[in-house]
């Protein structure tokens, strides 16, 4: 497949998945306004923590949230299961993020909050979270990507909720910074097009090296969730086996196990998500880690986060793995749309 020619796209993308990567940046923009708008609680400031009940995507946008308001003095908590953590209280903001809001964990975990003094939110599209909620009195924020495959609507759940959070623990994101952030993710998206040929087209360049390849994401800090994020795309939508690790954990385990099986080490490729925004000691850890990924054999590429604060970094670099997936989908013959096996374990469930 020639990711440089429109047959391509053609072929593989009948449902018009790159179109709705292209969204990012708008739906990121947009969605941070509306959270400005929304008509919150008066007794919703000043909240203490926040704690997220939700899963596959909505989860993602929970742990992307972590990355940017715990350095604030916020602390957050993502509960990916059908109960509710003992730490939920008055001080906090609970919130049940489900793009379908048909999502049974979420459901069950909004069931059990309602018997909490928590501050409650809910963020979906509409189901039955969004009946539940309307049931009991809790604000909804309506997400507006109704139609996107959850995975999709990432700049809708995460700049939402981070909206959300942002007026309630009055985080410092407010004006021309965010404007500022949302232009550098435009201008980034442009040079991740179909139209960028593949010799100067970062995400391109990306798929063609993981062609073939079990794709293993290291991230740090900033780009930890990022890491995720990567993670499940290339499960998603490029339809191979792909997991992720962070620093400084896997310097005290997952490179012992770079040496065997010795005749494997060619069908893995390691990404390694760098910000020169994360300690400087961890900064030596991805260096030290290049050198043994190289002594041992093991193909490896190093992304550096661009833009000048913690979260423009997280956004482009987020866009550059939804780009990268996208185009190892169709390098591998793939339709990127579908997802079979999470909807036979669904279906399986009913």
């Amino acid at each position: 497949m020639n990711l440089d020619e429109s047959s391509t796209y053609e072929k593989l993308d009948p449902a018009g998945m790159l179109a709705l990567i292209k969204t990012f940046p708008s739906q990121c923009r947009t969605a941070w306004h509306q959270a400005q708008e929304f008509n919150l609680p008066s007794d919703y400031r000043g909240i203490k923590k926040v704690v997220v009940a939700g899963i596959g995507g909505s989860a993602i946008a929970a742990d992307l949230l972590r990355s940017v308001v715990e350095p604030e003095g916020i602390p957050a908590h993502i509960y990916r299961d059908y109960d509710i953590p003992p730490i939920l209280d008055s001080d906090s903001m609970f919130v049940a993020s489900s793009h379908s809001g048909n999502t049974e964990e979420t459901l069950s975990a909004f069931a059990h909050s309602l018997d909490t003094m928590a501050r409650k939110i809910v963020i979906t599209t509409g189901g039955k979270l969004a009946q539940e909620a309307r049931k009991h009195g809790v604000p909804i924020f309506v997400l507006s990507a109704r139609e996107y495959p959850p995975r999709y609507a990432l700049g809708n759940s995460f700049m939402g909720m981070l909206g959300l959070v942002s007026r309630v623990c009055s985080l410092r994101l407010r004006g021309e910074v965010m404007n500022e952030i949302f232009k550098s993710l435009e201008s980034y998206s442009q040079r991740l097009s179909e139209d960028i040929p593949s010799s100067g087209n970062p995400a391109k360049a990306l798929a063609l090296k993981a062609r073939g390849k079990v794709v293993v994401v290291y991230g740090a800090g900033i780009t930890a969730a990022v890491a995720r994020r990567w993670k499940t795309q290339f499960n998603e939508n490029s339809k191979v086996l792909s997991f992720y690790e962070t620093f400084p954990e896997l310097n005290h385990n997952s490179i012992e196990g770079y040496g065997l099986p010795a005749e494997a080490k060619g069908d893995f490729f390691i990404l390694m998500l760098k910000s020169s925004l994360v300690h400087p000691r961890t900064q030596i850890r991805y260096e030290i880690t290049g050198e043994l990924l190289a002594k041992e054999g093991i193909p490896f590429e190093v992304v550096h986060g661009e833009g000048k604060t913690p979260l423009s970094q997280m956004l482009n670099m987020i866009n550059l793995g939804d780009y990268a997936s996208y185009y190892l989908a169709l390098l591998n013959g793939r339709n990127p749309a579908p997802g079979e096996n999470i909807n036979f374990v669904k279906n399986k469930l009913a």
